[in-house]
């Protein structure tokens, strides 16, 4: 079975050789690697150099053009004709068994259109830092229960995922307008179109969580909240009313995440183009009382309480997490 282990990268020339070694050392597969630099203005070009120079093997390509998140990886898992594609991004690494555990679990589920698993967390400096794992019981879900797990967000431990070919044509592939969220968006693409898929609980792969990529620069921000927005519009709702599912959680999930989100504007200056932008996006992702009070508490330098309230969920959550993961 033919892999492509496809490595699209963006200034970051510092983790680009371990992302590209990971590949090259997968036991018991010999993979094809793809590297498509997105127009990069660090030292990109000289560490593609030196490493296609060391593994002449390797295929690259340099884009004149910034293409996107989005549309960087369209381009590139659209090149190779292999069975089987793994999207690495250029800061994160794979496990020496990740091709070979993945290739066997979707040889098992032929109805998987990806297949994915636990993984390291790790630092800028390559150190552990946390184990991700699902807190799920299932090894492959099928598309009706993925398409309804991912009504609640994107359902990997990280966007470490080994995709079919055959699953991605059928969806056309990423969508290069996406800025963010577009992952999320093929995952319920996916499912919409009859793919489950299937999880390993062992660690296969190492995620970097680094402080330029914690999260997003406030001019980024609308960008993100649209693409969140447009996975709800024009996937996730156009799903559920094919199969005549009720739309009521879907509407009130994207208002909680609209709430949620209202914390970027804390500390922002007020009457500005850029806050303005971030109010009518979270408008149009979810009106609702609560956005209204939130806006409230930000704008009267209460908005601390917001994120007091957004850290309790977020423990609440984790504690549930560690402890499915004890029980399992």
């Amino acid at each position: 079975m033919k892999v492509s282990i496809c490595i699209p990268t963006y200034n970051q020339a510092q983790f680009l050789s371990t992302a590209v070694l990971s590949a090259i050392h997968q036991a018991d597969v010999e993979a094809e690697i793809w590297i498509s630099d997105d127009a990069s203005t660090d030292d990109t070009p000289r560490t593609v150099a030196a490493l296609q120079q060391e593994h002449p093997r390797l295929i690259t390509k340099r884009h004149p053009h910034n293409l996107g998140m989005g549309g960087n990886p369209n381009w590139l898992l659209r090149q190779p004709d292999s069975e089987f594609l793994v999207k690495l991004d250029s800061d994160d690494a794979l496990e020496p068994q990740f091709c070979v555990r993945l290739l066997a679990l979707l040889t098992q589920y032929p109805a998987a259109g990806y297949a994915h698993g636990a993984v390291h967390q790790i630092d800028a400096l390559g150190k552990t830092t946390r184990v991700r794992r699902l807190s799920r019981l299932k090894e492959y879900v099928d598309s009706e229960e993925s398409l309804a797990d991912h009504a609640s967000g994107y359902r990997v431990s990280a966007n470490i995922i080994m995709f079919r070919r055959r699953a991605l044509e059928q969806v056309n592939f990423w969508r290069a307008d996406m800025a963010f969220a577009d992952d999320w968006d093929l995952a319920v693409r996916l499912a919409d179109a009859g793919w489950g898929n299937v999880y390993c609980a062992d660690i296969i792969a190492n995620y970097r969580v680094w402080s330029d990529g914690r999260g997003y620069r406030q001019g980024r921000k609308v960008a993100e909240l649209d693409g969140i927005r447009r996975v709800f519009a024009d996937s996730l709702c156009p799903a559920y009313e094919r199969r005549g599912w009720d739309l009521r959680p879907l509407l009130q999930r994207r208002r909680r995440i609209a709430v949620a989100q209202a914390n970027a504007l804390a500390g922002m200056a007020e009457g500005t183009a850029e806050n303005a932008k971030i109010r009518s996006a979270l408008h149009e992702m979810g009106d609702s009382k609560a956005l209204h009070a939130s806006f409230w508490l930000i704008d009267h330098r209460l908005g601390f309480i917001l994120l007091i309230v957004a850290r309790g969920r977020l423990w609440i959550t984790d504690c549930c997490k560690r402890i499915l993961s004890v029980l399992e």
